[in-house]
């Protein structure tokens, strides 16, 4: 066992909270370890020195959980069985149970549509053998932006082809 595995352990430890193997293995390092004993004699007197829990707090958050999940508590809807707090809801007053699911296709019905519409104007990406030579024919202080394009594409789309291709010729011989 290491420090950090004692040093993980020291809260249980003080609590009384390890099993009787795992404790006399914490208690063979800490025997052996200066570090880790200092560790555990600070652990101890915060525990020692920690405030009592105050009478009735445990109902005044289990009150103040109800309120705030709108749950009954008063008749005894909230029980506490094998630790687990069993909340039962009050029953909604407002939208029906199917508006969500109503709201999620209206949505969808009129997105789509639109998302569709956008598509149709983004521009195109050239096929793969135009992207092949155009990655040959890229300098090193040519980048990539973030959306795929290469950057300063924008500059070049009103050319013809024929100026394209003189500057295609240019960047060539200039390589």
């Amino acid at each position: 066992m290491n420090c950090q595995d004692v040093n993980d352990l020291l809260p249980e430890l003080a609590l009384g909270d390890l099993r009787p193997e795992v404790r006399r293995d914490v208690e063979r390092h800490l025997a052996g370890c200066e570090a880790c004993s200092d560790t555990r004699a600070t652990v101890e007197a915060l525990h020692a020195s920690r405030p009592d829990v105050p009478a009735g707090l445990e109902a005044r958050i289990l009150d103040a959980v109800h309120a705030e999940l709108g749950t009954d508590v008063a008749s005894g809807a909230g029980e506490a069985a094998g630790g687990v707090l069993r909340l039962e809801p009050r029953r909604r007053r407002g939208l029906p149970s199917w508006a969500l699911g109503a709201a999620a296709l209206l949505a969808l019905a009129v997105g789509t549509p639109l998302m569709v519409s956008r598509m149709a104007e983004a521009p195109t990406v050239a096929d793969d053998e135009t992207l092949v030579m155009a990655e040959r024919t890229l300098t090193p202080s040519v980048w990539a932006s973030d959306d795929g394009l290469i950057a300063g594409e924008p500059a070049l789309d009103g050319l013809s082809d024929e100026e394209l291709l003189a500057l295609l010729e240019e960047l060539e011989a200039g390589a």
